[in-house]
């Protein structure tokens, strides 16, 4: 009876090593800081990450200390990023290419724009506050 159960235990213990074999990570990830000329954080900043060949699209927008991560992207590459925020000079970056499993760091200094225009916002039909 100890001997079949010791067999159960083995069985069981093989089988579910090989299920934690097969979860292998498939994807990579990158993170970065965003922050002025000065080194100030920039919070809000919108990060866009373009894999060239498929056209696919990751984003993310940077937190209170200007980080900012995008986990599950493909690996591989060539990607196009571009950081932007508001005041600031757009950043584009390219030809960056994702290791499997391996996180991309990647860290913007941005530049104050002197080209700021005005933003208009123009409503068509009329709003009725009794709905």
């Amino acid at each position: 009876m100890k001997h079949a159960f010791n067999a159960t235990l083995t069985a069981l213990a093989l089988l579910f090593s090989g299920i934690i074999a097969f979860a292998q990570v498939t994807t990579s990830s990158m993170n970065g800081y965003v922050a002025d000329e000065d080194g100030e954080a920039l919070i809000g900043a919108a990060i866009i990450a373009v894999h060239t060949p498929s056209g696919t699209q990751y984003t993310a927008v940077s937190n209170e200390e200007g980080r900012y991560t995008i986990n599950g992207m493909r690996t591989g590459g060539p990607y196009k990023v571009e950081v932007s925020y508001i005041g600031m000079t757009t950043l584009d970056y390219s030809g960056i290419t994702l290791k499997l499993g391996e996180p991309y760091e990647l860290n913007a200094v941005m530049k104050v724009s002197n080209e700021l225009d005005a933003v208009i916002v123009v409503s068509e039909s009329s709003f009725n506050a009794d709905k």
